[in-house]
């Protein structure tokens, strides 16, 4: 990896971890306070709004210059004290440095962009590819935290360039009320049974439901997964939107703007880590739908206490926060 790559990787790091702090390379490593990163996957996790100030069983507290950054995905991996102290060789070390602009940068990127996989049947096909190098100079208008144009706060920035046809993600500045991600008013398709209810069976056909599922996942997809789950669950007699999250999200309007949507689930991973993790944008501590759905029967949510997030049946009702892109 170049050094203009890891730059890159440790400005999103920057932003994301506030937290973290210059620290010497010699000696005994500080330890990043408020931050623990969990051993056999690398995610990393703040204390700051958890109710236990201290790191899991499965988590150690991140330490400078004792992570290393997977090359190819991006990957964390947490130096264990018992073995040896070194990177392997498709790593580079993590140096943390906060110092970086925020607002201009120049980065070389020699991958496409890497996704966090969630848990899927059809996660272990996924498989990264390769595009051609780019050179990506830009001054931005908002950063993360800033009132964007739509009266929301800022919970993303395309630094990268890396997403078509945006480059802000911006949350509403309030929840709408809690309510099932889908409607039992229609029907959904399924491979055996085409009429049966949107809370049993998938949004997909059956020959494409576990790779549109994985792509649903991705930060820049909840428009699309919106639109799709708005136009099947609004095939009701009364032809309402207000029987599901979806259809809460899209039909929400705040001053001028109505382009609102519900999120994918790592586009609210991202709302957590950059707004509720940081005490911003007046989220609760408590379920927030995802517009990815995992299954013919249930789909991701996310947990606002501690940025925990799994699967569920589509009948439950949680809290919507809707998003919208632009720029």
């Amino acid at each position: 990896m170049n050094k203009t790559l890891t730059r890159a990787i440790l400005l999103v790091l920057a932003l994301t971890l506030g937290s973290a702090q210059i620290v010497a390379a010699k000696g005994v490593a500080p330890t990043i306070k408020n931050v623990c990163i969990d051993r056999s996957t690398g995610i990393l996790r703040s204390l700051r709004t958890s109710p236990v100030k201290a790191c899991a069983g499965n988590e150690v507290m991140v330490r400078a210059n004792k992570v290393c950054v997977n090359k190819l995905t991006g990957k964390l991996r947490h130096l264990a004290k018992s073995v040896k102290q070194v990177c392997r060789s498709n790593e580079v070390r993590l140096v943390w440095n906060p110092s970086i602009s925020a607002f201009t940068t120049t980065a070389t990127s020699t991958s496409a962009p890497s996704y966090p996989q969630l848990p899927s049947p059809a996660a272990s096909s996924v498989t990264p590819t390769t595009v051609a190098t780019r050179t990506v100079t830009r001054t931005f208008a908002y950063k993360v935290g800033d009132v964007g144009p739509g009266g929301g706060l800022i919970f993303f920035v395309d630094l990268f360039d890396q997403y078509d046809g945006f480059t802000y993600l911006e949350a509403a500045p309030t929840d709408l009320v809690s309510t099932a991600w889908a409607s039992d008013s229609v029907t959904c398709f399924d491979s055996i049974n085409s009429a049966t209810s949107c809370l049993e069976a998938s949004i997909y056909q059956s020959s494409v439901a576990n790779a549109s599922r994985i792509n649903a996942a991705k930060i820049g997809q909840g428009f699309s997964n919106t639109t799709l789950i708005k136009t099947l669950n609004s095939r009701g007699p009364l032809f309402d939107n207000s029987g599901f999250a979806a259809g809460l999200a899209d039909a929400y309007v705040y001053g001028s703007t109505s382009d609102w949507y519900l999120p994918s689930i790592n586009e609210l991973g991202q709302m957590y880590s950059n707004l509720k993790a940081r005490g911003l944008g007046n989220l609760k501590d408590t379920y927030y739908w995802s517009s990815t759905e995992f299954g013919s029967r249930s789909a991701w949510y996310m947990l606002f206490s501690d940025g925990y997030y799994s699967d569920t049946a589509k009948s439950y009702p949680f809290l919507v926060r809707p998003i919208r892109s632009f720029g």
